[in-house]
């Protein structure tokens, strides 16, 4: 790598710093005020800088603020409009809370929203204030806010072991991440004594227990120290980011990676925690893993496990999945993918020689062996300790029925064995009962089939090994088969149940290939939106067995699609919702941190160029984690069906209207063109005719009358094509059939069309005498008339037209053959699409008269054709049903 190749920034930096300027584009601004502890200033400095902006015209708004009474307080507040607040009900009780719906309704400049860690009262949209905030900034509103250090997930921990204190609001340090501008309110202990004294935080008696408990000298200048590192670490942050993403940024070593194992164990909370500090402090990636193993959890192992999984998304780990028997193994695989270098384990229970003969070297000891070069830190479990001293009995995973099976499947390999018993053979039983032991491992758990294994070595020991009806063992070689036998079942047995649960999790994961399978096949195959809202449904109730419903995007609204296939339906309250996850792109109802009171639970469907709808579910319990990664692909695979489908309507939309702006473009130029000659020629001539001086020439006056007749028959022809082709395609054109004689037709369109251009030629062909189609007369001597206009106007003077009557089969056929220039073979067809002039076409015309042909022959069942006429021009046939009595094989 040359020294350029140094200073040239890293383009994954550089992406990441653009998607999170353009993040923050979108979003408000947030700017917390943040503090070591209550009384340092934080609420006063908000309020200070709101009137500085409110002096400048700003438009800043208090949507909640809490005093607590002290007056330079409160007269800060006088002046800045406050939202009213909202009253909730709640045992009894009257809790007042910020107006989320009317802050939002009156969208100000700047919110101030006091206390972000606060607990919101039950019946709220959200749990906790730091949502409400999250919500304020999607909308584009721009957040003043106070928090104090020991409400962040990262440091509730020390500061509850540093002052004995549980810290019960807790918010993610996300939020801290996410501040545009961070201030810090520093303020000494020695000053904070001296409010505390004077009242000014807390009143007189309650600020002596609280300077003698919370607020001692030694626990605020911890705490001080805290806010001081947290604030710096932010700042640190923001200066490798800008040094990275640089032109000129100093060269770094590799950035440090680290990892944290999460488990069901309540105290991978701490860890997590931990690793999150320790992260921080290195500015360095962090990494949670989950080991999928064929463990079995109890309900509350998983529920605890679930908890652990959603803190460390707050915590802001990228989460990570393995599947391996062998934990360290998965770690360690893990590690080489992500280039980890620091590792953060609990300390485990120490383990005597007799295990590590057994079981081989410490689960620390495997992971330093497989991870070379990657740091091991091992900090003591807490909560582990706590159980270790207040000890509860091991957690019974299996039902009770597989301890019962396992028993009765004892007994009946016991009455088995008792039938076929022969004393020379006493070691048979054995065998009969080894695979009973077996088949069990692939009905039951880790527990009965051990419980098996035990009572069968027992009951072999009791009832069949001499001497008999004892425990008693008189002869070396029966010990060793007795205890070989309880090994050897008991490994075999584990091995059964580690490979059907195996075979189970490959089942799982063989079913969500499948669903995946099916949804995509579906979607592929689906035309339209309301197809795949359809097919989407189906899938998503097979695959999640709930009921659901789908609702996409229909403008800036909601509209249910695939109604019919959904079986979940929806009230009033849950459509809002529904709603606001759509607008917001963020999971709402049930199970959720959003209006989790709604019985249903709502995902938005997310897509590259935003929210394209929303999927609603009623689960009767929270989805565990194989529900929600297979929820989450899912739904993955819907929102991209459905943002191809609207872009496809959507380039379907902008080609109709390019083709509708084309064929404006040519109906105006057209019209412009054709317009303006007869109408020129009729105003020309009108004041020509207008001279008195022409009154005596009778001649030129007679001229210039046929002129204004010829140019007010042109025009009168392009108005009626394009009304008739207007009622045709409207469908508003009723045929008058009538008993039509060719002769006829013929004789009255060839009058009229050698009246219109006396010295040209007209041959008229065939038989139409003998010939007689059923027809609208008016309809079908426009169209011939129209194919003889056209071939005046594009043949020579001089030349002549030909036109054929004759019958062939069960059709008659009108045939206009001119000796013009004709047209390429390939032009053919395009003779009869609205408004085209073939290349070289001479001028006058408006591309109506062979389009309006086609569709009067058409509809009257027939056709018109073109095809090259010999040896040169073009040659139209129009061929319509003859009656049944004038049908004939023979041409005229």
């Amino acid at each position: 790598m040359t020294p350029d190749d140094l200073q040239r920034p890293d383009p994954d930096s550089l992406l990441a710093a653009v998607q999170k300027a353009d993040q923050r584009r979108r979003r408000g601004r947030l700017k917390i005020f943040f503090g070591m502890c209550a009384g340092a200033g934080k609420t006063y400095a908000m309020l200070s800088e709101a009137r500085e902006l409110a002096a400048q015209g700003i438009d800043v708004v208090i949507g909640y603020l809490e005093t607590h009474g002290r007056e330079e307080t409160d007269a800060l507040a006088t002046g800045l409009e406050r939202i009213p607040r909202r009253v909730y009900e709640h045992n009894g009780l009257r809790l007042e809370e910020m107006d989320l719906d009317a802050l939002l309704a009156r969208r100000p400049g700047v919110a101030l929203v006091d206390e972000l860690a606060h607990t919101n009262a039950p019946g709220s949209r959200h749990p906790r204030r730091y949502l409400d905030v999250l919500e304020l900034l999607e909308q584009g509103v721009d957040v003043f806010t106070t928090i104090n250090v020991q409400h962040f997930e990262s440091q509730a921990d020390n500061v509850e072991k540093l002052t004995g204190v549980r810290v019960y609001e807790r918010t993610p340090d996300s939020m801290l991440e996410m501040a545009n501008e961070i201030e810090l309110v520093d303020i000494s202990p020695d000053e904070l004594h001296a409010r505390l004294r004077a009242g000014k935080v807390y009143g007189v008696e309650r600020a002596q227990a609280a300077e003698q408990n919370f607020f001692r000298r030694s626990n605020l200048s911890a705490l001080r120290e805290m806010a001081l590192s947290l604030t710096a670490r932010v700042v640190g942050d923001e200066i490798a980011a800008n040094q990275t993403t640089g032109v000129y940024r100093r060269p770094f070593r590799s950035r440090e990676r680290l990892l944290v194992a999460i488990g069901p164990n309540p105290g991978a909370a701490w860890l997590i925690r931990l690793t999150k500090r320790m992260a921080a402090e290195l500015h360095a990636d962090f990494f949670a893993v989950y080991v999928n193993r064929t463990d079995s959890f109890s309900s509350e192992e998983r529920r605890s496990l679930e908890r652990n999984l959603q803190l460390a998304r707050e915590m802001g780990a990228e989460l990570l999945e393995a599947s391996d028997d062998d934990l360290a193994a998965a770690i360690a695989r893990v590690c080489r993918q992500k280039g980890v270098t620091q590792i953060v384990l609990g300390k485990t229970p120490a383990r005597g020689w007799l295990y590590r003969v057994f079981r081989g070297p410490s689960f620390s000891d495997r992971l330093l062996e497989l991870c070379p070069g990657v740091d091991l830190h091992i900090t003591p479990d807490i909560e582990s300790e706590l159980r270790r001293i207040n000890f509860s009995p091991p957690t019974v995973r299996s039902r009770s029925g597989q301890y019962a099976l396992a028993v009765s499947g004892i007994a009946v390999a016991t009455g088995l064995n008792l039938l076929v018993y022969d004393p020379v053979v006493y070691w048979a039983p054995s065998i009969i009962y080894l695979f009973t032991v077996t088949m069990l491992g692939a009905f039951a758990g880790r527990g009965p089939t051990l419980l098996a294994a035990s009572l069968s070595a027992m009951l072999w020991n009791l009832l069949f090994i001499q001497p008999r009806f004892t425990f008693y063992v008189d002869r070396p070689e029966d010990v060793l088969m007795l205890v070989l036998y309880f090994a050897i079942a008991a490994v075999t047995s584990s091995f059964t149940v580690r490979l059907r649960r195996k075979q189970e999790r490959l089942a799982e994961r063989e079913r969500i290939t499948a669903h995946l399978y099916d949804l995509s096949r579906e979607l592929s195959a689906a035309s339209h939106l309301e197809e795949i809202a359809r097919a989407a449904v189906r899938n998503l109730q097979s695959a999640l067995g709930v009921s659901a419903a789908l609702f996409f995007r229909d403008g800036e609204a909601l509209k249910e699609a695939g109604a019919e296939a959904a079986l979940l339906s929806l009230s009033e309250q849950e459509c809002i919702v529904a709603d606001w996850s759509f607008r917001n792109g963020r999971a709402a109802g049930r199970f959720t941190d959003t209006l989790a009171e709604s019985r249903c639970s709502f995902r938005p469907l997310l897509a590259s160029q935003g929210v394209v709808g929303v999927a609603g579910f009623a689960f009767e319990s929270a989805p565990a984690l194989a529900i929600e990664t297979m929820l989450g692909a899912l739904l993955a695979q819907i929102a991209v069906a459905v943002e191809r489908e609207q872009f496809s309507e959507q380039t379907q939309r902008l080609r109709v209207s390019a083709e509708s702006e084309r064929l404006h473009q040519t109906v105006m130029n057209t019209l412009s063109h054709e317009l303006r000659t007869p109408l020129t020629d009729i105003l020309g001539s009108a004041s020509a005719l207008l001279d008195d001086g022409l009154a005596a020439d009778a001649d030129r006056r007679r001229a210039l009358l046929e002129g204004v007749v010829e140019s007010a028959q042109r025009l009168s022809r392009l108005v009626n094509n394009m009304l008739d082709m207007s009622r045709l395609e409207a469908g508003k054109l009723a045929l008058k059939r009538e008993s039509v004689c060719l002769a006829d037709l013929v004789q009255e369109t060839a009058g009229a069309w050698r009246r219109e251009h006396p010295g040209r030629l007209l041959e008229i062909k065939g038989e139409p005498a003998t010939l007689f189609v059923d027809a609208d007369f008016a309809l079908l001597q426009q169209a011939l008339a129209l194919l003889l206009q056209n071939a005046a106007v594009h043949t020579p003077p001089g030349t002549s037209v030909e036109l054929r009557a004759y019958a062939h089969g069960d059709q008659v056929a009108l045939e206009v053959a001119d000796a013009g220039p004709g047209v390429a073979v390939a032009d053919l067809e395009r003779l009869f699409e609205k408004f085209y002039r073939a290349p070289g076409a001479a001028t006058g015309g408006s591309g109506l008269g062979l389009a309006l042909c086609r569709a009067i022959a058409e509809l009257h069942g027939g056709a018109l054709t073109a095809a090259a006429n010999r040896p040169q021009g073009l040659r139209f046939i129009l061929t319509l049903p003859a009656p049944a009595p004038f049908r004939s094989h023979e041409t005229v």
